[in-house]
């Protein structure tokens, strides 16, 4: 099946797009794993649904967001201290991003005392203003954002582990 007979037309309450570009349903395959990048203890939380179909041709970016986590453990890894914050950081960024329709939360990767949340993006988005919306209730925490192009046939996985 081509990704194009997946897409439905954007609703029109919703924001403007430039033409061409249509609203995609998304699939959720939500999944969480450990593993290692370069020896080091990394977490996973992934839509794996969307390896199937990455890179969205209309979602052409990477949209990345790395939060310095405060108090960490040992290896790196999110601590039971800091747990329930990051939850609270994260409910409220991932809403702040997604009222954009030109946006689909990826997942996260938990590794190095940093958290960081991926998103596809469609090219003409700037995200800063929703992330820096969500991150004014979380003073505490330093963060950076970036954006990059998705190079065609790279997965999720893929692409989160070259974020490193």
């Amino acid at each position: 099946m081509e990704i194009d007979s997946k897409f439905t037309d954007l609703p029109h309450h919703s924001i403007a797009a430039p033409a061409g570009i249509r609203y995609f349903e998304i699939q959720e395959n939500w999944d969480f794993y450990l593993d290692e990048i370069d020896g080091i203890p990394a977490s996973y939380f992934l839509n794996l649904a969307l390896a199937q179909n990455a890179p969205i041709q209309p979602l052409s970016n990477l949209i990345w967001v790395a939060l310095q986590m405060n108090h960490p453990r040992e290896d790196g890894l999110s601590s039971r201290e800091e747990y329930d914050l990051l939850l609270k950081l994260e409910d409220a960024l991932i809403p702040a991003m997604a009222k954009n329709k030109l946006i689909v939360y990826v997942g996260r990767v938990t590794r190095d005392t940093k958290r960081l949340f991926f998103f596809y993006a469609a090219p003409h988005i700037n995200a800063e203003q929703s992330i820096q919306s969500a991150m004014q209730a979380f003073p505490d925490y330093h963060y950076s954002f970036g954006k990059k192009v998705i190079e065609i046939g790279t997965y999720i996985l893929e692409t989160c582990i070259q974020m490193k």
